[in-house]
């Protein structure tokens, strides 16, 4: 009983793993091509932030320095 138990459980957790053939016509994804692209719109989105975190710098530093005493 107990083999049988073994076996039938086996069976029934054994996974058969068959890849599923790629025609040749089929174009295989270009990943270091992605990786670019990703890599290219994460370094775009960081200059951006740099670029209004450094505009934000000048106007806070414009508006903290008093203009020059012009009148005598």
């Amino acid at each position: 009983m107990l083999l049988f138990r073994v076996e039938y459980l086996k069976a029934l957790f054994s996974v058969h793993y068959t890849p599923i053939p790629r025609p040749s016509s089929m174009a295989k994804p270009n990943y270091s091509f992605e990786k670019r692209q990703r890599e290219i719109a994460k370094k775009k989105k960081q200059d951006e932030k740099d670029a209004k975190k450094r505009a934000e710098r000048e106007a806070a530093k414009a508006a903290a320095t008093p203009p020059p005493d012009t009148i005598k």
